[in-house]
C-alpha cells in the first residue's frame, strides 16, 4: 500500500517480488515524475490528471498518408520520370531509389491490396512515360494502355521479391535491389520482343565517365550503381536510424562503388582518345533528316502528295549534302523514307495478278535514278514486298547502292531486311493465328523478321574503307540484338567499325520518344566500342563517337543533313564477348531470392516471426 494525495492505491504484488522492491521503484519513479505502472484502481480526479496532449493527434493519420507505402512509389516514379527525357533531371534519378527503400524496408507493407496500388503507382509512371505511343494514330490508345499496364507490374514485383530477399533471407538491402532492379530490366529486354526505353540507368547517359563501365557490364551495370547508391544514402539518413543522426558506414559501400567505377571510365576515355590520334582519317557518311510527320489512313491523293514532298526535300538534302562534301562515302536515309517499294518475284511461274511482270525492274530503276541523281552511294530504307508461291512478305528493308567507278551505273550490292519487328507497330501478336486481329489496327499485315545482319562496305578516295552494319528503327533499343549482330558479322570476318542506326521517328511527332531512342544508340555506341550514327526523319539524327560522346546532333523536326567522318575504335568491348552475364547473374540472383524467401519458414530458429513481406 501506498499514499498519493489521500488516495489509496492498492497495487497487488508481481510473483517472484517482494512487496519492498516493488514500493522502492515506484517511489523512485515517484521522485522522477513518472510511475513505473499504472494503478488498476483510481479515484475519478486521477483520471482528470491525465494531459490532453496525450490524446490522439488528428493531423497523424494525414501524415501516414504522405508515407505510405502508395505516395513513396509515387514520389519515387516522379522523381525517375524527372529525371528522364523530356525533363533530364539526370541528378533526381540517384533520389528515386531513396523513397522507394522504405517500402522494401518496412516489416509488413500496411492496408488492403497493397501491391495492386503499387502497381497502379507503375502504371501512371509509364502512362506518363511512354505518352508518346499514342500519336501515331487513336487505336495506338489500346496498345498504350496495354503496355503501360504490362510494364507496371515490374515496380510490384521488385518490391516483393526485394523484400523476400531482406526480411526471410536476410539479404543486406544494399545488394538485394540493385539485383533485382536489373533482373526486371532484363527480363524487360526480352518479353514480347524487347522494350528497354527509359531504364533507369539511361537517365545518365550524360555522365561520360560513368556510362562507360557499359563496356564491361552494359547499360543494366549502371542501373545497378544507381539504385545501390541511392538505397545506401536512404539507409544513412536519420530517418532510417529512429532520428538519431546519420549513419556515415552507410555510405562507404556507395563511396568504394562509385570510386571505381569513375576511374575506370575515365581511364578508358583517355585510352580512346590517346588511340584515336594514330588512326587515319575516315570515309565521310552524310546523314539526312527530313521533317515529315508519319500519320496513317492517309487518302490516296493525299497519300501521293505527301510521298512526292517527301522525296523531293530528301533528294534536296542529298544533294546539298553532296555539295558540301565531294566524295561522300555514303548518304544515308531514314527508314521508310524512299516511298517506292523494292518488289522481287521468288519462283513464281507468273507474277501476281495485281501487279505487272516488269513492275520489279521498273521500281529498280527509279532507284537507280536517284542514285544517278545525288552521284554518290546511298543506303536507302525502304518498304519490300517478296512474292513466293506460298504468299507475299513483308519486309522493312535497308539497301545499299553503289555506283560503278568508271561507268557511274548504280547497283544494289547488299540488302539487310529489319530483324526485330516492333510490337503492335509492325505486327500483332498471335495475329499469324488469328489474321482478324489486324482488322482492330491501322496495320493490314505482319511484318516478316529477317534472319542475318549485314556488313557494308563504305570506301572513300582519301581514306581506308570502312565497314557499317545497318540497323533499322528500334532494334538498338535492344542491346542484345545489336551484339548478336555484330557477332554474326564477326564470325564472317566482316566485324563493323561503325553502326548505322536508320528509323522514322516522324510517328512520334517530336516528342520525348525522340530523345529515348537517341540515349539508347549513345548506350549501344559504348557497349559495341564502335561509333553509331543515326539518319532520323524528323530527329534526332546523330553521330555519337565510341565513348558515348554525341559529336553532332540536329534539332527535332528541322530539315538538314551531318556530314559524320566516324573513325574505328581502337578499344576492344568485353561486353561483346561476355555479352549480359552481369545481367543474367542478378537474375538468378533475383530467382534465387524469390524461392529462397518462398520457400523460407515462416518464423526463425528462435520462433521469432519472420514479416512475410505482404500487406494485411
Amino acid at each position: 500500500m501506498m499514499a498519493e494525495r489521500g488516495i489509496v492505491l492498492i497495487e497487488p504484488v508481481p510473483t517472484g517480488q517482494s512487496p519492498g522492491a516493488n514500493w522502492l521503484a515506484n517511489r523512485r519513479s515517484d521522485l522522477m515524475g513518472v510511475r513505473m505502472s499504472e494503478p488498476r484502481t483510481a479515484a475519478p480526479q486521477a483520471s482528470a490528471a491525465v494531459p490532453q496532449a496525450e490524446k490522439p493527434c488528428p493531423t497523424q493519420p494525414a501524415a501516414s498518408r504522405w508515407t505510405s507505402p502508395f505516395a513513396l512509389a509515387m514520389f519515387g516514379g516522379l522523381l525517375y520520370w524527372l529525371a528522364l527525357p523530356p525533363v533530364n533531371w539526370w541528378p533526381l534519378a540517384w533520389l528515386a531509389p531513396i523513397a522507394w527503400t522504405p517500402i522494401v524496408l518496412r516489416s509488413t507493407l500496411p492496408g488492403r491490396r497493397a501491391y495492386l496500388k503499387l502497381w497502379f503507382a507503375g502504371y501512371l509512371f509509364w502512362s506518363a512515360a511512354v505518352y508518346w505511343i499514342t500519336l501515331p494514330h487513336w487505336s495506338a490508345t489500346i496498345g498504350w494502355f496495354f503496355l503501360a499496364g504490362y510494364l507496371g507490374c515490374y515496380f510490384p514485383a521488385f518490391v516483393q521479391i526485394s523484400r523476400l530477399a531482406v526480411h526471410r533471407l536476410r539479404v543486406p538491402a544494399e545488394l538485394a535491389m540493385p539485383a533485382v532492379w536489373v533482373a526486371m530490366e532484363l527480363i524487360r529486354a526480352y518479353v514480347f520482343t524487347g522494350f528497354l526505353m527509359a531504364a533507369l540507368g539511361h537517365t545518365q547517359y550524360q555522365w561520360l565517365a560513368l556510362i562507360q563501365m557499359s563496356d564491361l557490364v552494359g547499360a543494366y551495370g549502371v542501373s545497378f550503381v544507381v539504385m545501390l547508391v541511392g538505397v545506401c544514402i536512404a539507409q544513412a539518413l536519420p530517418r532510417s536510424n529512429g532520428g538519431r543522426g546519420w549513419k556515415l558506414w552507410r555510405l562507404v559501400p556507395a563511396a568504394f562503388l562509385l570510386a571505381a567505377v569513375l576511374s575506370y571510365g575515365r581511364g578508358r576515355i583517355a585510352a580512346s582518345e590517346d588511340a584515336t590520334v594514330e588512326i587515319p582519317p575516315s570515309p565521310r557518311i552524310a546523314l539526312i533528316q527530313g521533317t515529315l510527320d508519319t500519320q496513317f489512313g492517309q487518302p490516296h491523293d493525299e497519300y501521293l502528295a505527301t510521298k512526292k514532298r517527301t522525296y523531293e526535300e530528301y533528294l534536296g538534302l542529298s544533294l546539298a549534302a553532296v555539295r558540301e562534301a565531294p566524295g561522300v562515302g555514303l548518304v544515308v536515309w531514314p527508314e521508310s523514307m524512299y516511298r517506292t517499294p523494292l518488289l522481287t518475284y521468288h519462283d513464281l511461274d507468273a507474277p501476281p495478278a495485281h501487279l505487272d511482270a516488269a513492275m520489279p525492274e521498273l521500281f529498280r530503276d527509279l532507284i537507280y535514278d536517284t542514285a544517278r541523281e545525288v552521284r554518290a552511294p546511298l543506303l536507302l530504307a525502304l518498304n519490300a514486298e517478296d512474292y513466293h508461291q506460298h504468299g507475299v512478305e513483308y519486309r522493312s528493308a535497308s539497301i545499299h547502292v553503289t555506283l560503278n567507278a568508271i561507268t557511274g551505273e548504280p547497283k544494289i550490292v547488299a540488302r539487310y531486311d529489319k530483324m526485330h519487328p516492333v510490337i503492335f507497330g509492325e505486327y500483332v501478336p498471335l495475329g499469324e493465328i488469328f489474321p482478324w486481329l489486324y482488322n482492330l489496327t491501322p496495320l493490314s499485315g505482319g511484318l516478316t523478321p529477317g534472319e542475318r545482319a549485314v556488313a557494308i562496305e563504305i570506301a572513300a578516295r582519301d581514306a581506308p574503307p570502312l565497314l557499317a552494319a545497318p540497323n533499322i528503327c528500334f532494334e538498338s533499343v535492344v542491346p542484345h540484338m545489336i551484339r548478336r549482330q555484330v557477332l554474326q558479322l564477326k564470325v564472317k570476318n566482316r566485324e563493323p567499325d561503325v553502326i548505322i542506326t536508320q528509323t522514322n521517328d516522324g510517328w512520334f511527332w517530336g516528342s520525348a520518344g525522340l530523345d529515348m531512342h537517341l540515349v539508347c544508340d549513345v548506350f549501344r555506341a559504348v557497349e559495341m566500342r564502335k561509333p553509331l550514327v543515326t539518319a532520323a526523319n524528323t530527329g534526332i539524327s546523330a553521330w555519337i563517337d565510341d565513348k558515348g560522346r554525341i559529336v553532332e546532333q540536329l534539332p527535332r523536326r528541322k530539315p538538314g543533313y551531318i556530314i559524320a567522318q566516324p573513325r574505328r575504335s581502337a578499344l576492344e568491348s568485353p561486353y561483346l564477348a561476355g555479352g549480359d552475364w552481369f545481367a543474367w547473374t542478378c537474375l538468378a540472383a533475383a530467382t534465387a531470392m524469390l524461392f529462397g524467401g518462398c520457400l523460407r519458414r515462416k518464423s526463425g530458429k528462435s520462433g521469432t516471426p519472420v514479416p512475410d513481406g505482404s500487406g494485411d
